[in-house]
């Protein structure tokens, strides 16, 4: 069976693209419905990769509100984890224990975070 994108999916695609190789949309697709292509994008969390490809095009301020938002939050979350991580590495220093940092997930199996200040509020599973 095959199975076709729709045109905001593709449209996701290219813009994703364009993203990653640090380029601009030069113009808008006018049969392709943006609210639609950002509600894909949440879906598969990459809406903060759209800003700096769709930064001077004109969308709809909802759009952008969406936009903004998951972009806002996509720092914080890198913060959370950068303090986490320096909070982590320093207590393992403090014990003379040796600790590098590698890039992961952010959240390692078994582990879910309630409280990233507080280690003892981790839950694990």
């Amino acid at each position: 069976m095959e199975q076709r994108l729709s045109k905001e999916q593709l449209e996701l695609c290219h813009l994703l693209s364009l993203a990653l190789h640090g380029k601009k949309v030069e113009q808008l697709d006018q049969d392709v419905d943006y609210s639609r292509v950002v509600a894909i994008a949440q879906k598969h969390q990459v809406t903060p990769l759209l800003h700096p490809v769709l930064e001077e095009m004109e969308l709809p301020e909802s759009v952008w509100n969406i936009i903004d938002l998951r972009g806002e939050q996509a720092v914080r979350q890198s913060y959370r984890l950068l303090m986490l991580s320096r909070y982590v590495i320093r207590l393992l220093q403090k014990h003379d224990i040796d600790a590098i940092l590698l890039k992961g997930s952010g959240q390692p199996p078994g582990i879910r975070y309630r409280n990233f200040e507080n280690p003892e509020m981790w839950i694990y599973y």
